[in-house]
């Protein structure tokens, strides 16, 4: 969000507050990028890791490539999807109609990132449901169209490790109305409707569930739960059923699923009690709650973590599955809780030693850097704004 940033994220938990980095007005800061200042890397010019060791910190490969979102500016939602390297120029860069999530009153829409990672590329959706992919060395090329509006419309989608296909949940919320005499909320017209589609590369989209509810409060709907899509596994797709579709406050997910070629259930995930918002490369499910537990897929309990989890779409879990990160706190089965620089919020993991982020100000953030957390005082400025997705395969 990050997130899974992690994945589309929606969600409504009773309680007072508002947890960092959300506001009930305005959605998580998204800073803008602009690749006009390299920095020199540090790392092993043979492009293999540099081992730990007495003479220096862990140094991330500087042939590593890993996909951002730029935007126009603090408060706005992302326009831009690059991949870049080490020395933070971008060797791929692709604007789009941005995606603008959806509006109810008094309380948040958490939305899936508008980049989904496979392999070598990137997948990116925009606001009027067109997925295009951007691949190092070649035009971006439109994958899937699932037909919507930039507005009133929350999509989730997930592709196919083979890049031939996509499925997504496609969630329409109530039009926005006047304002409500006495109240400073507006009127919310009409209901949702739901659509899981399946789309074959350049294909038409096919829907696979088709569900309305007349009450503009889905969590008062019984009867059916949105589907999201949020990764891909060999035995088919893993969605994610949220336990509330919006927030005032914590979110933490929903069960997971394995599901077939027409959307059915195959098996379930983490095991019973479980609520997450994503999986591992590894195949692991961080289970969110007051702190996170890291399962396999069949429920066996792997690590309990210190790491607070009441924000799903903030949890991130280092590749080799021994590091975590809430985006406040850093914790690996080797070293234990692992104290960083003042403000710097933890966007995701370079490799399992190294975590990259941003220091988070009143109205602002910094660049983006990264932080060795052999040496985790000191950041490592990538010389530009932007916001992390995940790494690419070169």
């Amino acid at each position: 969000m990050r997130p899974v940033r992690a994945l589309l994220l929606v969600a409504v938990l009773a309680g007072c507050g508002t947890p960092p980095g959300l506001s009930q007005a305005s959605p998580p800061a998204r800073p803008t990028v602009a690749f006009t200042t390299p920095v020199a890397s540090t790392g092993s010019a043979s492009g293999v890791p540099v081992t730990p060791s007495p003479d220096g910190p862990w140094t991330p490969s500087p042939k590593l490539l890993f996909a951002v979102t730029e935007s126009p500016s603090y408060y706005a939602t992302p326009n831009t999807v690059a991949i870049v390297g080490m020395d933070g120029y971008a060797r791929a860069k692709a604007k789009f109609t941005p995606t603008q999530g959806a509006y109810v009153p008094d309380a948040a829409v958490i939305i899936q990132e508008p980049v989904q990672v496979v392999g070598d590329r990137a997948y990116y959706i925009d606001g009027n449901g067109v997925i295009r992919v951007l691949k190092v060395g070649a035009s971006p090329a439109i994958v899937a169209t699932f037909t919507q509006k930039p507005t009133q419309y929350a999509t989730w989608f997930a592709v196919r490790p083979d890049g031939a296909g996509v499925l997504a949940g496609v969630l329409s919320f109530p039009a926005i109305g006047p304002t409500t005499p006495g109240s400073p909320w507006p009127e919310m017209i009409g209901g949702y409707k739901f659509d899981l589609k399946s789309s074959p590369v350049g294909g038409p989209a096919v829907t696979l569930a088709h569900r309305e509810a007349s009450t503009v409060d889905i969590d008062s709907v019984t009867t059916w739960r949105p589907i999201f899509p949020v990764a891909w596994t060999a035995d088919g797709a893993v969605v994610m059923y949220p336990v509330h579709v919006i927030t005032q406050d914590s979110w933490y997910g929903g069960p997971l699923y394995v599901v077939d070629s027409y959307g059915k259930e195959i098996r379930e995930l983490g095991g019973e009690g479980c609520n997450s918002s994503s999986l591992t490369p590894g195949g692991l499910v961080a289970c969110s709650g007051e702190t996170v537990t890291i399962r396999d897929q069949v429920g066996k309990a792997v690590w309990a973590t210190n790491v607070e989890g009441y924000s799903s779409w903030q949890v991130r879990v280092s590749p080799d599955g021994r590091g975590i990160s809430n985006g406040y706190q850093v914790e690996t089965r080797d070293l234990g809780t692992i104290a960083l620089p003042v403000g710097f919020i933890v966007e995701g993991w370079l490799d399992s030693h190294t975590v990259i982020g941003r220091v988070n100000y009143t109205n602002s953030a910094g660049n983006l850097g990264w932080i060795s957390l052999s040496s985790p005082k000191k950041i490592h400025d990538l010389g530009f704004k932007g916001d992390f997705i995940s790494t690419v395969r070169s």
